[in-house]
């Protein structure tokens, strides 16, 4: 039985790709781009997976249809800028992100992924002012908060990057990452002379 619709043919398509069967899934996603010509989804999830096989054109055809049929959703340029940084081309990602955060400016994605190409680039502190923008954003959004955790640390601003850790796992106290990284953070701190003593 067919599924009922666009999101229906694209979460399909997802377990199919993730079972390695990417011929199903691939006529799955052009199935669902059909049934729904104007929603992203599709052409996205084509872009994504035609992507990781190294179809460059092809991904670039889906990604830059994402963005024809629906130019104010943030995710397409993120998405397309993210193609392009993994080849090598910042400069063209960087220009991609900065049109997510200027076609959805109340949805951080845009500014994590501006962080995240400035942190690699070693431009930290523009790094942090392109998280900061995010956190201001969404406060529980945790991809920020770590990836700003690990940017004050580069920094040496260890009060900073702790607050994020913290502020993690008040959001989700399960966090492993966050987990991981706070016990590593207070493992490298130096000791004090009174804790020194007390070992």
């Amino acid at each position: 039985m067919a599924p009922a619709s666009a999101d229906g043919y694209i979460a399909l398509a997802r377990l199919l790709q993730a079972q390695g069967d990417r011929p199903a899934a691939e006529a799955l996603y052009r199935k669902a781009t059909e049934v729904a010509p104007a929603d992203p989804s599709g052409y996205r999830g084509l872009g994504q997976m035609v992507a990781r096989e190294r179809r460059d054109v092809e991904a670039l055809i889906q990604f830059e249809r994402a963005i024809e049929v629906a130019p104010t959703s943030s995710r397409s340029y993120v998405m397309l800028g993210s193609f392009h940084q993994a080849r090598g081309d910042w400069e063209l990602a960087e220009e991609l992100y900065r049109q997510a955060t200027a076609v959805a400016p109340a949805v951080p994605d845009g500014y994590l992924s501006l962080g995240r190409l400035y942190d690699a680039a070693a431009e930290v502190e523009r790094a942090v002012a392109e998280l900061d923008e995010a956190i201001k954003i969404n406060a529980n959004f945790i991809d920020a908060r770590l990836t700003m955790s690990w940017a004050q640390r580069r920094l040496g601003r260890e009060e900073e990057a702790l607050k994020q850790l913290d502020a993690i796992l008040e959001i989700d106290p399960r966090n492993v990452i966050a987990i991981t990284q706070k016990k590593e953070f207070l493992l490298d701190r130096p000791m004090t002379g009174r804790q020194r003593g007390e070992q």
